[in-house]
Order: C-alpha cells, then structure tokens, then sequence
C-alpha cells in the first residue's frame, strides 16, 4: 500500500466534511443581524414584581433596570425587590413596550361560574342589623331580652369580646343581629360590623349619655352611610336624661324626627323590655324603606364576622350569607383558605342543608382558620380553588416579609440612636378577630423607650410547636400571652421544666393592665430637681485625715447630711455631690436652718473656696403617664 496515496486520501475525506457541516450552518451565522432597537413585546404584570422577573419580561439586563428606577427616584434594595404593578407598568411603557394588567379579582372571576348569574331576579332579603355602643351601655343586654337566652352570663367579665350574629322572627319577618364589643380595643371588629349590616342600632344608656365609642360608632356609621336607629336604654331607672343627649347627640348631625331630623329616637329597657317591640317595629319599617334586595339563588357570597379552631371540628368560620344561596357539599373560596363544606349550622346550633341571605351560619370544612373581614365565594373546581388560594398566601406572605423588613430597619435605626427596650410576645387566642384587637392595642402600648414586638400569632390551644418557639427565643425572653385558651398536662410539664413565662388572661381589661404595668419597669424614670437650701462659703479650714471644710452660713432653707448639692463659683456649676459630714461648732448635726453657721464637708472634693455658693436640692421622681 503507498502510505502516501492513503493519507492523501483521509485528508481529502476530512476537508470534504468539514466543507459540507460549513456549508450547511453558514446560512444560519449569516441570517443572524444584531438587533438595532429593543422589540416591544406585550407584558403581563399582576398585583406586584420583581426586578429580576421584569427585566426578563422585557429582556433587558437587571443593571439597566436598576438604573430607570434610580433615576425615577424609586428606593432599591437588591434585584428580588417587588416593585407596585403601577410603577412596573410606568417602565415598562416607558420602554416601548404594551402592557397588560392583571389581578388576582381576574383570577378570581375565572374560577366563578358565571352561567348560574344570569336570569336571575333579586328578591326582597332580611336586614342585617348591628348592635353598637360604648361598653356597659347594655347592647348584650338587649339581644339578651329578644332572644330570651342568657348571653351576658356567658361572656367573660360581663362584656362582648367577640362579634356574634343572631337571628329572630318578628311579624312573620326575619331580621340578622350582630352584637358587636363595646371596648375601645375592639375597634376593628365594630368597623367591620359596619362594612356588613344595613342599620346600626346605636345603644346609649340614659344615666351615661354619649361615650368615646359611641362617637366612634357614628363616625363608622357616617363613612359607611349607613342609617343610624338611636335606642336609649335603661329608662327602668327613672333617669331624666333624655334631652340631654339629644343635645349632645344634635353636635355630631345625630338629629331625632322631632327635631326635624331623619333619625328615629327610641326609649328601651333590657331589663324590663319596655320598648323592644317598638324597635322591633322601627327596624322593619327602616328596612321597608330601604328596599334591602339580592339574589336568593345561585352562587354565594359571603363575609366572615368571625373565626376560631375547634380541637374536635378543626377550622370553623361564622359567616354571613350576602348574595345566592351556600348548600352543603359547596366547594368555597374564602381568603388563603378553601375547602368543601362539610356541615352548616345555623345561630341556633342546629344542621341545615342550605343558607340563602342575611343568614348567619358556621361552616365546617375549611383547609385552614380564615381571616375575619375575608370574602367567601363559591366556585367550581376544587383544584383551582387550591391555586388561587396558595397564590393568595405566598401574596401574603410577601407582604408581611416586606413589612417586617421595614419595621426592622426603623427599629435598627431607633435602636442605634436610642437605648430601647424590646419586649417579644407570642399571642394565642380562641377566636380569630381577637388577635387582631389584642395585637393592635399591645403595639400601640411601644414608645421611645419600648419596643413591643409580636413574634408569633394564632388560634387555638398553646401547643409544642408555641413551646419550642419560645425556648428557640429565649435570649429575647419571649412572653407567651394565652387569651381564653387551655393547656394540656403535657405542655404544662413542659412550661415548668423549661421555666417558660406564660400568661392566660379572659378579659382584655385584665391583660391590657398586665402589660402596662410590665411595661413600666423597663422605663428610665425621670426625676425633677427640688432646690431645698443655700448657703454661702465664708471661711475654709483644713483638718488633718478629714479635708477641707467649708466654713459656711445659710442664706436660704434647711441643709441636712447626706442631701445632694451643687458648688457654684462665679454662677457656675463646678461639682455635683454629696454632703459627707455637717458640722456646728464641734459637733456632728443632723440639719442647720436658715441664717446658722455651719460646716460642710463634701465627699470625695476638696477644692472649695471662699466665695462659693452651695445649693442643697433633692431629685424627685416624675410618675410617668405613657398610657
């Protein structure tokens, strides 16, 4: 074989190969032309973004982004940043590029079988009315009366800390009841009553008059335009007072008919009942006059007034049927959570298959405990429901990261300036809106001075799980705060092993001066100066082993041993101290009055002279009233 030929020939063999692969991506890498301009493309942006996932969007380099939301003087922290969806669609149609907008309500409405809205027709509904007032001005009292069942005996302390729902028939009409708290923690809960009813019933007990949360109620009334029936209740005592809330009624455009006003003004008794069919009566033809309407079939929609875990039933949520008609087996959208529904129970603790509006119920078969103020809806898919409530935690989620880094950073700031005390807490309660109300009033009890800060937040019993968060953070010495929860043995066993500080309360009063007084401790007492005597240098000797000692005479008040002085020279303070030893003649003496001659010796100072004005004074300490 020629070797040489052989060679020859692979080479060719190769070069053919390598000519035939060019030939054949040449087209490729010639058709290629760089791009002159960005190509505008159609962006989706939901509630909010990132940087990181706009600047993909629009196919740009995060640095260039950054750079835009400098220059529009927008705040940046690092590309994971989720940016409004009004400022993401600012960029990007800045950018050239279209914007489409889209929110979770669109997700949302995807999920509804809208088939089912359609030719309906509303129908006349029952009023939902709301029980408002300041705290002991006799609301439970009321109900306690229509309903005749003992609600008041069942309340802790004797006041409403929740928002329950209720329902009577009356002339063959049905009316809804809420009652809501009249103590001032409870704020959110009597704003929430007002988002859902159609009449609030404003209680005013006639030996009070008008109150801080009666005033409150009004306002909430005024926002939500909601109609007002005033009842002034407790007339059993014979109290003349009725015209003087009118007038004090009259300062915030509360004004009876008689006075040519548009609200109807009714005298009641709890205790007696005189009246209550005449509020009965006014709420009806209130509602006539009103004209409440919506669809009593369909899908339904609903609010929850309120919700709690049940060791036996689990997630458990009181609702308020607004729209359509909520059956049994209905698969529900409400807040984060879904779920189907297992039983309804009305207010009168009894299974129903169906709940149509205005209708208070509690439904069983929710995922997790919602929210209250959450919106419920029925949808028909299971597995979407799942989605869009997982998407509604993570937005959740996002957001209370996004707070929490915001508070951590002001509290970083104060704490670099400012000794301040921090106190962490972990709050379990029975029902859902008492978090909300406990957690509110804790946080607004911080000042300059103390920090409150709430690590932890849930419904249901104290469990391992609360334990081991505690003993995790006990460098930060986290209180544990039960209100109307229990305890297992085992996890008391586990609170004493473990030396963990837990606190149960059943009435708010109680734990809000628990904390104000806990409070106090930590805070750096101020003290005011009280000027108590002066005396003026006029000689100075020197005794050996003692020091020098003032030859002195009182010019103003009593000096006393051991009192707290100031040394003037020239109208300058040159030294603040103690008086070690006062002297009269020979002798040690308790005090010297005004215009006596005396020696003073002061502890641990010796540069005394002639001329010199001693001022004797004593530090008082402020009583603070922070709260």
């Amino acid at each position: 074989i020629n070797t040489d030929i052989f060679h020859k020939k692979i080479n060719n063999r190769k070069k053919y190969k390598n000519n035939k692969y060019k030939k054949k991506f040449s087209k490729l890498y010639q058709n290629f032309n760089k791009p002159i301009k960005n190509i505008n493309r159609s962006i989706i942006i939901n509630d909010t973004i990132s940087i990181t996932e706009l600047s993909n969007k629009m196919a740009i380099k995060n640095t260039e982004l950054i750079k835009i939301i400098i220059n529009m003087g927008e705040k940046f922290s690092n590309i994971n940043q989720k940016l409004d969806q009004e400022t993401a669609q600012l960029i990007a149609e800045e950018m050239g590029h279209k914007v489409i907008l889209r929110s979770e309500n669109d997700i949302e409405k995807s999920l509804i079988n809208n088939k089912d809205s359609f030719n309906r027709t509303p129908v006349i509904r029952p009023p939902i009315v709301t029980i408002m007032g300041h705290v002991d001005h006799g609301k439970t009292s009321l109900l306690d009366y229509i309903f005749s069942s003992n609600i008041t005996a069942k309340e802790a302390g004797g006041i409403t800390q929740y928002i329950n729902a209720y329902e009577i028939k009356f002339n063959n009409k049905q009316i809804t009841f809420l009652d809501t708290p009249g103590h001032e923690s409870f704020s959110s809960m009597r704003y929430r009553g007002c988002e859902i009813t159609d009449i609030i019933i404003l209680v005013i007990a006639i030996d009070d008059g008008v109150m801080p949360q009666t005033i409150e109620a009004i306002q909430h009334a005024k926002k939500k335009k909601v109609p007002i029936i005033v009842v002034i209740n407790k007339i059993d005592k014979k109290i003349s007072n009725f015209e003087k809330i009118k007038n004090e009624l009259s300062r915030y455009d509360i004004l009876s008919e008689e006075w040519g006003g548009e609200h109807i003004f009714i005298k009641v008794s709890a205790k007696t009942g005189e009246g209550i069919d005449n509020l009965l009566n006014a709420i009806l033809l209130q509602a006539e006059m009103l004209e409440l309407k919506s669809f009593n079939e369909g899908i339904a929609k609903g609010i929850v007034i309120e919700s709690y875990l049940d060791k036996g039933k689990g997630p458990i949520a009181n609702i308020i049927i607004k729209d359509g008609v909520l059956k049994k087996g209905d698969i529900i959208l409400c807040g984060h959570t879904y779920g189907k529904i297992k039983r309804l129970i009305n207010s009168k603790n009894l299974d129903i298959l169906k709940a149509g509006p205005s209708t208070p119920i509690k439904i069983l078969g929710l995922s997790e405990v919602p929210y209250a103020g959450d919106n419920l809806v029925v949808v028909k898919y299971e597995k979407q429901a799942k989605e869009i409530a997982l998407y509604r935690k993570n937005k959740y989620r996002e957001k209370i990261l996004a707070n929490k880094q915001k508070k951590f950073k002001k509290t970083f700031l104060n704490l670099e300036h400012k000794n301040i005390h921090e106190i962490n807490l972990l709050i379990k309660t029975d029902v859902q809106g008492t978090i909300e109300a406990i957690k509110n009033t804790l946080i607004n009890l911080s000042n300059d001075q103390i920090n409150i800060k709430i690590i932890y937040s849930g419904v249901g019993e104290i469990t391992e799980t609360d334990i081991s968060m505690a003993i995790a953070n006990s460098e930060k010495h986290l209180i544990i705060i039960g209100f109307n929860v229990k305890v297992n043995n085992t996890i008391k066993n586990i609170i004493k092993t473990e030396n963990i500080q837990v606190i149960f309360f059943t009435i708010i009063y109680d734990l809000i001066k628990y904390m104000k007084k806990y409070i106090q401790k930590f805070l750096t007492p101020e003290y005011k100066e009280k000027r108590l005597g002066l005396a003026k240098v006029i000689s100075i000797f020197t005794i050996p082993k003692i020091g020098i000692i003032a030859g002195c005479i009182v010019t103003f008040g009593i000096i006393k041993r051991n009192n707290l002085i100031k040394l003037f020279r020239d109208n300058k303070i040159i030294y603040k101290g103690v008086i070690d030893s006062l002297r009269r003649f020979k002798e040690s003496v308790s005090e010297v009055r005004n215009g006596m001659e005396c020696g003073i010796s002061i502890k641990n100072f010796n540069d005394i002279s002639i001329g010199d004005k001693v001022e004797i004074f004593e530090k008082i300490e402020l009583i603070k009233n922070n709260f």
